[in-house]
């Protein structure tokens, strides 16, 4: 996903899916921090179904805490209950500061 570009403590993810052949299906995502060879999950196995009929799925937001430096590499991964539809986009917003949980 990206680079921390400050130190964070709390992240949101959200799965959004937009389009007009999509199949029944199910799917999981996890969120993580770290580098090429190391990763720490945030968030593990945040459920996103889809319909047949679903042009535009409606945003699924998580919530992860961990302490996150500055300079972090943010992974998300997918799977999928059968062969995955096209057209999925990710959302991580990652806050910090002051009033750490």
């Amino acid at each position: 996903m990206g680079t921390t570009v400050a130190a964070l403590w709390g992240f949101m993810m959200s799965i959004d899916h937009s389009d007009s052949t999509s199949s029944d299906l199910g799917y999981v995502f996890d969120l993580a921090y770290g580098d090429a060879s190391n990763k720490v999950l945030l968030l593990e196995n945040c459920p996103f179904y889809s319909t047949a009929t679903e042009d535009c799925g409606h945003p699924e937001w998580e919530i992860g805490y961990a302490n996150v430096p500055a300079g972090t590499n943010i992974y998300v991964r997918g799977s999928c209950s059968g062969t995955p539809d096209s057209n999925y986009s990710c959302t991580v917003i990652g806050f910090g500061g002051i009033g750490h949980p």
